[in-house]
């Protein structure tokens, strides 16, 4: 990945009780912390930070996948020993479609994308084992504006 060279952090995250919530890495962790004040319920309950830096991304990604399985934080569901691994899949499903966990689908997402625009097979993205969103090639895209008479939607520049 573009990131493996840059030093990254490996972040822990307490409540007041000293009780382990998340654990996490980030090359720019006042940033991450940012986006999770925004995105995760917990975050209220966050009162202590310990950040760990490493000389690059591998290494960090190893050290939070070995503290995630050791300390077992309440949040985490990737390397958790409490989550049941049946939500984190690369399957065809019943109606056709193929179904890749986010988790998986980061690390093939130059491929995912290949195979969905030179296939024009769609891929649904789960987020714990839920379908969130689908990539379609634009091809299939330009048809569905057509077949519904819409043109392209801008993107919300709102944030």
């Amino acid at each position: 990945m573009w990131l493996d060279h840059c030093r990254t952090a490996l972040y822990r995250l307490y409540d007041e009780a000293g009780t382990l919530l998340y654990i996490g890495i980030s090359h720019q962790p006042e940033v991450r912390f940012a986006q999770h004040s925004k995105l995760k319920s917990w975050w209220p309950a966050v009162s202590r930070k310990v950040v760990e830096w490493f000389d690059d991304r591998p290494a960090a990604a190893k050290a939070e996948a070995d503290a995630i399985r050791a300390e077992d934080p309440e949040f985490n569901g990737t390397f958790s020993p409490r989550v049941k691994r049946d939500t984190i899949r690369d399957v065809v499903a019943a109606d056709g479609v193929r179904e890749i966990s986010l988790s998986l689908a980061r690390s093939r997402f130059a491929s995912l994308l290949g195979e969905v625009a030179y296939t024009n097979q769609s891929a649904a993205l789960l987020n714990h084992g839920q379908r969130r969103a689908m990539i379609v090639s634009i091809d299939f895209y330009e048809r569905a504006l057509a077949a519904l008479n819409e043109s392209r939607l801008p993107a919300d520049k709102s944030d």
